[in-house]
């Protein structure tokens, strides 16, 4: 999400912007696993129609990732729309296929 609405920025800068993220940090990848793990094992087929926040208590601070986006202007809007224009160019590029 990040690399597509602003992929100039640096993606652990921001997280820690403003307090954006309490914890200061990125998730690691054995914190994210266990709530895919839990989500898929028997048990838990009836958990369902959840968002279930798992970014270091951001969203209890600052809303979460999108929050910010409410603030946006048209302007914010159609640099966005362009910065992923160009991200999706780039990266249609570099296909061999």
């Amino acid at each position: 999400m990040s690399g597509r609405l602003a992929p100039q920025a640096d993606s652990t800068e921001d997280m820690n912007r403003d307090g954006a993220n309490p914890m200061g940090r990125i998730g690691k990848m054995h914190e994210l696993v266990n709530l895919a793990a839990f989500l898929m094992a028997p048990g838990a087929e009836y958990v369902n129609g959840q968002t279930i926040a798992i970014d270091g208590a951001a969203y209890n601070a600052t809303g979460g990732n999108f929050s910010r986006l409410g603030d946006w202007g048209d302007s914010e809007w159609q640099a966005a729309r362009e910065a992923i224009e160009a991200t999706n160019a780039k990266d249609k590029a570099k296909r061999t296929v």
